[in-house]
Parts: C-alpha cells; structure tokens; sequence
C-alpha cells in the first residue's frame, strides 16, 4: 500500500453564520429576494439558499421538475471499469465496488446533483478500516451533507479574487478524500464568485414568484433583476412581418420607451385586472412550463408556441433532454473520480488501475420506431412479428376470444403479417 494516513477530518461551521430567512420569515417578500441577491452576489449565499429552499419544498413544479432531472441521472449505477486488463486492476475493481456499494455512492451521488438547483452542494467523508476478503483497506464508510449556509466565499488575504469557503476553511484546504464539493459550473481561477449565477435556482424563483405572490411581488422582482414585465400579443391574420416587428418591439422596450408595432400586434404592460383575462391563465400555464424546462431542459420537442426543437432537445431519458442530464452527470463522474476515488486508490494501491463512469441512457423512442417499422413494411422488408411483439412489449393473444376486434369500418392493418 502506497499510504496509511486516515484522511477523516471534522468541519466546523463558519463563525457567524446563521439563516435569518428560514428563522423570521413566512414567504418570500420581494424586498428578501433583493437582499438576498445581494448578498449572494457578494459571497454569502445562505439568504438566497433558503429561499431556494422554500420554492423547491413548495411549488407545484419546481420540485417535480428537480426530482424528474435526478432520477433519470441515477437510473443506472455508476460503474467502476478497469483501465487496464490485469488481475491487478480487477481486484481493484472489486474492492471499490464493495467500498462504494457500503457508502451508497448512488444516494451520495444524487443528493450532490442537487448543486444543479442550487449552485453548490457540500458532503464530507468519514474515513475508517474496512475488511474486504481479509484485507483491511482505508475506506470512505459514511458521508454527511453539510449546511447550505455553510459555504460561502470571501477574499483572503491581498488576493484580487474570491476563495470558496467549507466551514471555517477554504475548499482548497481539505485533502482529497475530506470533502466533496460539487458546483453547477466549473469555477476559474481569479473570478468573483457569484452565487446568483450558479445554478438553476435563480431562474426558477423569478418565475415562481408569480405564481406564489401576484403580479405586483412578480413585477418588483423583475425590477430587481432589470427585466420589465412586457408581454407581446399577435391579433389574427398576423404575418412573418408582424412577428418580426413585434419581437423587435418588446425586446426593445426592455432599454427604451420607444417602440413600433403593426396594426396586427398589441403590446401591453402586466397589471393587476379584477375580471380575470385569459391572459393571466395563459400567462400563469406559460410560467408553469417555464419553471419546469428551467430546471431539467424536458423534451424540448415543441417550443412554448409549438415550434420544432432541436434534435438534442429530441432525445431524452425519463423526459429529460439527455444532454442536459448527462452533462450533468459528466460533472459529477469528474469530481467522484478526483476528490474520492482517487484517494481511495491512493491510500492502498500502489497505482490508479480503474476509475468510475456515469452515463445516462436514452429513453427508447417507440413512436419514432413504430413509424420506421411501419415504412419498412410498407416498402417490403422482412420483418419478424415476434420481435415485433417483443419490442413493443406486445403478446400474442391466447385465442379468437381473447383477440381484440378492431371496430367496425376501420381498415385492417397487420404490420408483419401481410394483411
């Protein structure tokens, strides 16, 4: 074995550091969110966090959405695969198989992927003898998630940039193995950490505020972030011109008071109407889809007004674009093999002779099977009706009584069969 040296550590919590918003307040206020964005923005996330927090717990979409985006990314177990054919590799692929299967990588794995909501997520690993097959190896055996209020960052020392902070230390000054850190995008050196743009968080509570507060809380948090609340109608017998001048009006409008419309177009300001149009329903559906294509990028199939997406957004696993999740994933696979496995390997191995792979599978499209199945027949290729029957999940019926008629004056189609 290359080491010997346990790698537990404990982690204290940041002085000062407590969540005022989850202690004083009941709802969100706008006046919280302006705070709290400010705050992030200056390297104190825990205000932001909370009111994370309370959208995900409480909204109709927004949790669904996140649980939708983690359970397609842990559909599979992650894989440790040799790097090498050898005897040597394969038994360090068993040992680690044990070890991650004792920790429950998987649920480790999945609480981490939260940082894609939120911006970061932290979890510290409590290292310890583990028997395998008689030998003692040393080995992550529990982990522990830390509090979202206790990462922050703050500048150290002269240095013109910000250092992320776990607890009391900097990240940096953990060995591998101490804790595991996971962002929702890769930090560079020398850049101010600004946690309002890390992660999906953000975006979705700008949305669900309106679905949470009103129009007004909705139209103050937009002012926050500079966005006017405009919204942009096409009136019947609109034209490829109208759209374009209409588009053109109401991204216009978002730096100047100046705009032009056509006379099919109508551009109106949100404001509170005691009848209850059907705009503000519309609005609310639009608001609704919004929340849940900002967290997970599902099947993008259709735009919000019924456009072609792309052939990206047209493959997906669980629902979920598989780009999205498997980018998501891939961030993931690179910190586990960093910050965990490679400590592991280190601390018994005298060489790194396997590694860990996440990869998500895409979902089967068995509509756009059936159409190329369906074209094939119709052009005269063999095709097999039992494997038909078994990739669409299709038994053959028992009997005539147990054949379902097709209703009267439709035409009879048999895909294989020839009729």
């Amino acid at each position: 074995m290359a080491r010997t040296k346990s790698l537990s550590v404990t982690i204290e919590p940041p002085a000062k550091r407590t969540n005022t918003l989850r202690r004083a307040l009941s709802d969100v206020t706008p006046a919280a969110l302006r705070t709290a964005r400010t705050s992030a923005q200056q390297g104190r996330p825990a205000d932001l966090f909370a009111i994370y927090e309370h959208f995900l717990s409480l909204d109709d979409e927004i949790g669904p959405a996140l649980e939708s985006l983690l359970s397609a990314c842990v559909q599979d177990t992650i894989t440790v695969i040799p790097t090498k054919e050898s005897d040597e590799a394969m038994r360090q692929v068993e040992v680690v198989q044990r070890v991650l299967g004792d920790l429950d990588l998987m649920a480790l794995a999945e609480e981490l992927l939260h940082s894609h909501y939120f911006g970061v997520r932290a979890a510290s690993l409590t290292w310890d003898a583990l028997a395998v097959d008689g030998t003692t190896y040393q080995a992550p055996v529990t982990y522990e998630l830390l509090p979202d209020s206790w990462v922050y960052a703050k500048r150290v020392g002269n240095e013109p940039y910000t250092t992320l902070h776990v607890g009391r230390e900097p990240y940096h000054a953990y060995e591998r193995g101490a804790v595991l850190l996971m962002t929702a995008r890769k930090l560079k050196t020398g850049e101010d950490i600004d946690f309002t743009r890390m992660g999906r968080g953000l975006a979705a509570a700008r949305f669900g505020v309106y679905s949470w507060f009103n129009v007004e809380d909705w139209a103050a948090y937009n002012e926050v972030l500079g966005i006017p609340t405009i919204v942009g109608t096409l009136l019947d017998g609109w034209g490829k011109r109208d759209k374009e001048f209409l588009e053109a009006a109401v991204f216009g409008l978002s730096s100047d008071s100046r705009a032009i419309k056509t006379a099919k177009t109508q551009i109106e300001l949100l404001e509170r109407k005691i009848d209850g149009t059907a705009l503000y329903k519309e609005f609310g559906e639009a608001m609704a889809a919004i929340k849940a294509k900002v967290i997970k990028g599902e099947a993008l199939t259709e735009g919000p007004r019924g456009g072609v997406g792309s052939f990206a957004a047209a493959r997906t696993a669980n629902g979920v674009r598989l780009d999205v999740a498997q980018k998501l994933c891939t961030r993931g696979e690179w910190l586990l093999n960093r910050r965990l496995l490679a400590p592991l390997l280190d601390l018994n191995f005298s060489s790194r002779l396997c590694t860990l792979q996440w990869r998500v599978r895409p979902a089967p499209d068995m509509a756009h099977e059936l159409r190329v199945d369906e074209t094939a027949h119709r052009l005269g290729v063999p095709l097999s009706l039992a494997e038909w029957r078994e990739r669409y999940g299709r038994s053959a019926p028992a009997d005539d009584a147990d054949t379902l008629q097709r209703p009267a004056g439709t035409p009879r189609f048999d895909p294989y069969g020839g009729g």
